[in-house]
């Protein structure tokens, strides 16, 4: 004879494999059918979940608990449903009444999970039925947010349809910035065509223009600023939708926002413009476009400029760009290196003889005194000293009291000691 414990492991079985006459067996032997295994999943749940209407149905007139939650997460059945998206089962558990707004042990809703999914036909069920569009979760998530995030169109729609609060935030997040991050344009035109807040910020005071601009979504960012975003907003870095684009080589977007009125010049709480970002991360095809719409070539920042990031680059296109746009070649920064005292710095001989053919001044000294032909010594670097020398360099200019001789032999530079000597350089 079997127990009245193996008759309620059948039970659910029967109900998870979707044997409808093994349950309407088992009911008729005396099953529990409310009982539950170690995680707390009932007949109706099992059934529920796997979309097995005719089971759902049986024990549902059988009088099965429609709203018992499940002891791991807290689930029920309705919640399995519209999380699989068993559009009769979640028809026939509401008729029944299921709880609408039930929360799972994380806060959330059949609505919210259905959202997540993009259970759109289930979505619209539960919203007929009464479900809060509003409600948050432990995360702060909404059904809306969770749906524009994802990028469910159709989901977003019925939930604004709904009543649902397009401004509302998640975490910080509006339903925009997150669709404007993730670059869902269908999104974000369904948010902005009911209102939605075109400059709200997250908590990093990204707003969606800048968000998508990071992102490289040259739809979106078009759509955003057809609304009006604020083109310049900044973030909590001062850094606005083109420092972003620059930064990730976005070059659509970067030129969208150009055209549309960016501010070239805007610094960044570090003091970086864009074309400083454009030359550092070495995109020189966006250095060109920013230096065609008129970009300050010359602004320092943190002992660099544009023209001095591209010699550490290596980059001749991005210099010579830099050049025809107005770069000042003899230009210092902060600790008096100019452009060609970098270029000896790093041994390269290459940048060397563009930046001389340019008309940069061989002798110029940085703020400790050191000439580009000074600091291709110190470091060793022949070839270096070669190009130097040949045009023109001063081989007896000092710096704290030796000449280019002087340290050559002071490091045992035996091969540029021969070289300054053959210029008549002394010590």
């Amino acid at each position: 004879m079997i127990s009245t414990k193996d008759k309620d492991v059948l039970l659910r079985r029967a109900a998870q494999t979707g044997d409808i006459n093994g349950v309407k067996a088992l009911l008729a032997q005396g099953a529990n059918l409310n009982s539950t295994d170690k995680d707390g999943t009932t007949p109706l749940m099992f059934a529920a979940r796997n979309g097995y209407i005719e089971i759902v149905t049986v024990l549902l007139e059988a009088g099965a608990n429609v709203n018992k939650p499940k002891k791991l997460n807290g689930m029920t059945a309705l919640m399995l449903a519209a999380t699989s998206n068993q559009v009769d089962v979640v028809k026939a558990l509401i008729a029944d009444g299921a709880d609408i707004n039930a929360k799972n042990d994380e806060g959330s809703t059949a609505l919210m999970m259905a959202a997540f999914k993009g259970n759109t036909e289930v979505v619209r069920l539960l919203l007929v039925a009464g479900a809060d569009v509003n409600v948050k979760d432990k995360d702060e998530d909404t059904a809306l947010t969770l749906a524009a995030n994802s990028g469910f169109t159709d989901v977003v729609e019925a939930l604004l349809a709904a009543g649902a609060d397009v401004n509302q935030t998640s975490g910080g997040e509006t339903a925009l910035t997150l669709a404007s991050d993730r670059g869902h344009l269908e999104v974000v035109q369904a948010l902005l065509a009911v209102g939605a807040d075109v400059n709200a910020k997250n908590p990093d005071g990204w707003t969606g223009l800048i968000s998508a601009a990071a992102g490289g979504h040259t739809e979106i960012v078009r759509s955003l600023v057809d609304r009006g975003a604020d083109i310049n907003a900044q973030d909590s870095d001062r850094e606005t939708a083109l420092h972003l684009a620059v930064v990730e080589g976005n070059t659509a977007v970067v030129e969208l926002l150009l055209n549309r009125g960016a501010n070239i010049n805007a610094k960044n709480q570090l003091g970086d413009t864009p074309l400083l970002l454009a030359a550092l991360h070495n995109h020189d095809h966006i250095v060109a476009i920013l230096q065609r719409f008129g970009a300050d070539c010359n602004v320092t920042n943190f002992d660099e400029t544009a023209l001095t990031l591209a010699v550490s680059h290596g980059n001749v296109r991005m210099i010579q760009i830099l050049l025809e746009g107005g770069a000042d070649i003899n230009l210092a920064t902060e600790d008096g290196k100019t452009p060609l005292i970098k270029a000896a710095e790093n041994s390269s001989s290459d940048m060397l003889e563009l930046l001389i053919s340019a008309g940069a001044k061989v002798n110029l000294p940085d703020n400790l005194g050191a000439t580009a032909l000074i600091w291709a010594v110190s470091r060793g670097y022949g070839e270096a000293v070669k190009v130097l020398l040949a045009a023109g360099a001063d081989v007896n200019q000092k710096r704290d009291g030796m000449t280019a001789l002087a340290i050559a032999k002071s490091n045992g530079y035996s091969d540029i000691v021969k070289l300054l000597e053959a210029a008549r350089a002394q010590e």
